[in-house]
This record gives structure tokens, sequence and C-alpha cells, in this order.
């Protein structure tokens, strides 16, 4: 949840900084392109901690982190392939579309990369710390329901 706040917030600041300096206004594309942003960070996140699940049985003997780091670097390929195949194609939108698309593939082009980074390198780093019990506020509603 945290990765697709990261993304929603990133996506809504650029958009402001663009209604400030372009004069562009949050309309029907603009929604489009925020849930796009949304469906991609949770379809990369969900592919990264699948493939932890299916390592943890593969791997008992080994440290959490490594099992994460392992899955993390058997689904980088896949997600950067799916990625850079999502800019080729809006590349040609942007080249051969209209004006009226061009708001629309800056902020899926602004949106994706951020998506990118916060389902590999934000919500991975979080379930790991969250596992090892490195979150506070996560400790202290364990504790209190212990007791």
């Amino acid at each position: 949840i945290a990765a697709m706040i990261h993304d929603i917030l990133v996506v809504m600041g650029v958009m402001s900084l663009f209604g400030l300096l372009l004069g562009w206004e949050i309309d029907a594309l603009f929604l489009t392109a925020v849930l796009t942003v949304v469906g991609f960070s949770v379809q990369d996140s969900i592919v990264v901690f699948d493939r932890i699940r299916e390592n943890i049985p593969l791997r008992l003997g080994e440290p959490y982190e490594t099992i994460v780091n392992r899955s993390l670097w058997e689904t980088i390929h896949r997600s950067l392939a799916t990625q850079l195949n999502a800019f080729f194609i809006m590349i040609a939108i942007l080249l051969f579309g209209g004006e009226t698309v061009r708001q629309f593939i800056a902020i899926l082009f602004i949106g994706l990369v951020s998506g990118s980074y916060s389902s590999l390198f934000t919500a991975v780093p979080m379930l790991v710390a969250w596992e090892k019990g490195e979150i506070p506020f996560i400790n202290q509603k364990a504790h209190q329901q212990e007791a």
C-alpha cells in the first residue's frame, strides 16, 4: 500500500508542477493515467512478492534478506522488460499521436518510472523490515494484541 501511495503522490506532485508551469488541468485522461500507474505498480509488486513466496520453501536455510535479494534479482529483468516495452509504446504514441494524448503519456511515463522504483526498491525493503520486526509501529500493535 505504501508503494501505491508513493506512486500516487509522485504523479500528483508532478501534475501540480506541470499545472503551474504548463497550465495542465486534471481531467478524465489524468485519472485514467493514475489508475494505469497504480495497476502497473500493483502488478509489479505482486510478481516480486510471488517470487519471494516461491523461493522461501526452496531455500529454507538461507536468511530472509538473501531470499528476498535473490527473488528481486530473478524478477528485475522481467520488470524492466515490461517497463521498456511500455516506454517504447508511449514514445510511438507521443511521436505519432495527437496533442490531446501528450499529457496522458507524460503522466504515464512519470508514473511508470515511479512505479518501477517503488515496487522494486520501496516495497521490498519494507517487507524485509516488517519481517525482521524493524518497523516500530507494527511492533507496538503486535505487542498490544499479544497482551
